[in-house]
């Protein structure tokens, strides 16, 4: 479904052809004749009275080659770090845009280093709840 502004475009094209003119136009819609004039002129230049949609922003990295090879990189290295990951796929952005790609993709790879279980048990004690005033 069109906008409205496109409808507006288009009927004003309508009434170009129907042989109105501007005053007579920009008058009917409650527009200025020089917005009128410029979608006459749009038309005539594009061939078109749909409004131009621009591409704002740059173009983001996390293309799908990118994808397909952070895919089969998890599937080779299921216990690579972000670190591993950035330097054997020759990635040129930091470690934290990787995570989020890696997050975004719902993949899961180690964080850090891997370190040896704790022989005398969990390193953060249990919370312990009081009962009554202290």
């Amino acid at each position: 479904m069109a906008s409205q502004a496109t409808l507006t475009r288009r009927w004003i094209i309508s009434a170009y052809q129907a042989g109105h003119g501007t005053k007579q136009i920009a008058a009917i819609f409650g527009r200025c004749e020089s917005g009128v004039r410029r979608v006459r002129q749009n038309h005539r230049e594009r061939g078109t009275a749909d409004p131009l949609l621009h591409l704002r922003g740059r173009r983001g990295k996390f293309t799908d080659d990118i994808k397909a090879r952070l895919r089969q990189y998890e599937s080779d290295h299921p216990d690579a770090t972000l670190a591993e990951i950035k330097r054997d796929l020759n990635l040129e952005v930091s470690i934290s845009t990787v995570d989020r790609w890696v997050r975004k993709l719902g993949l899961s790879f180690k964080k850090s280093p891997c370190m040896p279980p704790s022989r005398i048990g969990p390193m953060l004690p249990q919370r312990v709840s009081r009962g009554g005033s202290g």
